[in-house]
């Protein structure tokens, strides 16, 4: 009997584990039915977390032609979740027959999602509802992050009616611009309530200008323009009314903290002075520099928001 029992635990064990691993450690990929359309939403819960507590929830804005689960292994989102013990999830984009690239209606680019007028600010407040409705979250600790294209969604969302964001985390956005056809230069407007935010930039992007101007990197002028970093960043110390400011410098970044902001309010910006467009410290940049830096924009952005 015992021989039998010893042989099940065996055979079982690993089974079980597995299992519980897949429920209640692992990334899955949910649905959510927004305006007539069957969209997706990449959810990953952490390693031990059983439902007992509530969470903090990141949400995470991918890239145009990018994804969820490469935005999840080049980030290193879920492996901090597991260790910090928050939710992340990560929406999908739209695309179509004629452009396979998911992106996202970001106002000034990209894509699909912008040719057809994606309403993608209702549908990543969709996502965080339908998170909000079968987990255990705290609603005072929920978080928005981006890339590139997901950046300029994420100023949108903030900016465009009620949010339950309480801080933002930009990294390689832009607060305005236009694409080739777009009639007039769209430019977000500052947030109605005060939204912490923290903004990194590679000082030598040339898809997301930092000083400005067209995507360098398509070489046709004009295709799409965006606004400078430091227009992103004047716009959101006057909207949450910072007075003063605060330079230090390392090997790899640029630092300024404003001061005295409204309300506890608090504005950082990172200039990542080597790097161009790429999600630093993770596997991005290791792909497209060869190298990887200590400069860690997931944890730099995680520290913050555990300061708001």
């Amino acid at each position: 009997m015992r021989k039998k029992l010893a042989v099940a635990v065996l055979v079982l064990g690993p089974i079980v584990l597995m299992g519980a691993y897949f429920e209640w450690g692992y990334s899955q990929n949910k649905k959510v039915s927004f305006e007539g359309e069957v969209r997706q939403y990449r959810l990953h819960r952490p390693i031990g977390y059983f439902g007992k507590d509530n969470l903090p929830l990141v949400v995470a804005l991918h890239g145009y032609g990018d994804s969820p689960r490469f935005m999840e292994m080049y980030s290193g989102w879920s492996a901090l979740a597991d260790r910090e013990k928050f939710i992340v999830a990560y929406p999908y984009g739209s695309n179509a027959w004629w452009d396979k690239n998911l992106s996202w209606n970001g106002g000034s680019c990209c894509g699909v999602a912008l040719v057809a007028q994606k309403n993608d600010v209702g549908f990543v407040n969709q996502v965080i509802q339908d998170v909000i409705s079968k987990y255990r979250v705290d609603v005072n600790k929920i978080y928005l992050t981006g890339f590139s294209n997901g950046s300029l969604l994420a100023y949108r969302f903030v900016t465009e009616g009620d949010s339950p964001v309480r801080a933002l985390g930009i990294v390689a956005g832009s607060t305005g611009g236009r694409s080739l056809g777009q009639g007039e230069y769209f430019r977000i407007n500052p947030p109605s309530d005060l939204v912490s935010l923290v903004m990194i930039h590679g000082l030598q992007d040339r898809v997301v200008p930092y000083s400005g101007g067209p995507n360098e990197y398509l070489n046709v002028k004009g295709l799409v323009r965006f606004d400078a970093f430091t227009g992103g960043v004047g716009l959101w110390r006057n909207s949450d009314g910072c007075s003063t400011q605060e330079t230090t410098k390392t090997a790899e970044v640029e630092i300024v903290e404003w001061k005295n902001c409204s309300d506890g309010a608090q504005v950082t910006a990172y200039t990542a002075t080597r790097l161009g467009h790429t999600w630093p410290g993770g596997l991005m940049e290791w792909l497209m520099t060869g190298r990887m830096g200590e400069f860690s924009a997931t944890k730099t952005i995680w520290e913050f928001f555990q300061k708001i």
